[in-house]
């Protein structure tokens, strides 16, 4: 393998498997039941797979993904918050969009539009994560974070970190050349 393809190639792969994660984070446990509630959701699990009136088992109640607050606050949440439950879904597929443009771009190869949208998922990320613990959704008696919520963070952090390598990479590949 030459050279300058070995320096670009560690970030490159970095990149793509940071935002793989980030997408797939969406998928996994973003709030977890704490306390009393999970107790009782393990209970109510135990003795029925009846859906309640949200769509959703008592299982699949202990530890809800994004994607499951999406389609929940899409399918039902008219009936519980009227219009402004539109709005949680927009972020959701706002931040889902962004991480999806992320990998997109380390795909690619384009570091400097990777970290653009990288930025962008972890600023609409972040007003999402700050919007449920203000509505007391998560952080509150019921639930905590799930390990989607952290793993999300860390891969948005690590991708810019790698893009930002790849650029530095790619720079001292140009200089090598010009001289």
């Amino acid at each position: 393998m030459n050279t300058s393809i070995k320096k670009t190639f560690i970030p490159f792969i970095i990149t793509i498997i940071m935002a793989v994660l980030m997408v797939v984070s969406m998928f996994l446990p973003y709030s977890t039941a704490v306390g009393d509630h999970r107790e009782r959701l393990e209970r109510a699990a135990e003795y029925s797979q009846d859906e309640i009136e949200l769509g959703m088992t008592a299982e699949d109640l202990m530890d809800i993904s994004m994607f499951d607050y999406a389609k929940t606050y899409l399918s039902y949440g008219e009936q519980i918050m009227g219009s402004t439950s539109y709005v949680y879904v927009a972020l959701f597929a706002i931040v889902a969009l962004f991480a999806l443009m992320s990998l997109l771009f380390a795909i690619l190869k384009k570091p400097i539009p990777g970290i653009v949208f990288g930025l962008l998922t972890l600023v609409f990320y972040y007003i999402h994560n700050w919007d449920y613990q203000d509505r007391g959704v998560i952080s509150g008696l019921n639930y905590d974070w799930g390990i989607g919520h952290y793993i999300l963070y860390v891969a948005i952090v690590l991708y810019l970190i790698a893009a930002v390598w790849m650029i530095i990479a790619k720079k001292n590949e140009k200089n090598q050349i010009t001289e």
